[in-house]
């Protein structure tokens, strides 16, 4: 029990750490700015922002099961992209594997300029017509499936979030129990 509470303990004053380093971050571009040296303080600034988009990454990682059923996961991939490298933006994977080499994927792309083409395809009623559509929990999801492998993409409610389901030696009913299993809500407030 004291084991944990120190464990919680440490969680909250690292937590402080990094929201006052930032916070510093962001005075210091201010300080510069004032000063006339705005190359300085964009600067100071992109790395806050990195900063934050790290917390981001943390928190919406921290969302994804480490395994699933008899799938074991691997660590997810994070990036996250400065705005002035592809609009910026974060991208999270993580893979999913078991015995049978059969793999289960998540990925998703938030809060980048290549999520606004794919919020116009599920929101345009022509182009949806032409892919196969089903409902993944309550969002409306294009579902990609051949023999033993397929992918499911659909928006968040925030419509700046991307999520694509994919897999390989899997059926298309795993594929989709796959894409229902995740608290999409949780996922979308760690974005926030």
């Amino acid at each position: 029990m004291k084991k944990m509470t120190l464990i919680f303990i440490l969680g909250i004053i690292c937590a402080t750490l990094a929201a006052n380093d930032i916070l510093e971050q962001i005075g210091t571009a201010q300080e510069l700015y004032k000063s006339g040296k705005f190359s300085k303080a964009a600067e100071e600034l992109n790395f806050a922002v990195k900063m934050i988009r790290g917390k981001q990454i943390k928190s919406i990682s921290s969302q994804l099961p480490q395994n699933y059923k008899d799938f074991s996961g691997e660590d997810t991939q994070e990036s996250s992209a400065d705005a002035l490298f592809m609009g910026g933006g974060i991208e999270i994977t993580k893979n999913y594997y078991n015995q049978n080499e059969s793999n289960l994927t998540i990925s998703i792309l938030a809060e980048s300029p290549m999520v606004a083409s794919f919020s116009a395809l599920f929101s345009n009623p022509f182009m949806m017509a032409s892919q196969q559509v089903e409902k993944i929990k309550h969002y409306k999801a294009t579902v990609d499936f051949s023999e033993n492998s397929g992918e499911i993409k659909f928006m968040l409610d925030d419509n700046k979030t991307l999520i694509t389901i994919s897999g390989s030696g899997i059926t298309k009913e795993q594929l989709t129990e796959f894409a229902k299993s995740f608290d999409y809500a949780k996922i979308e407030e760690s974005i926030k």
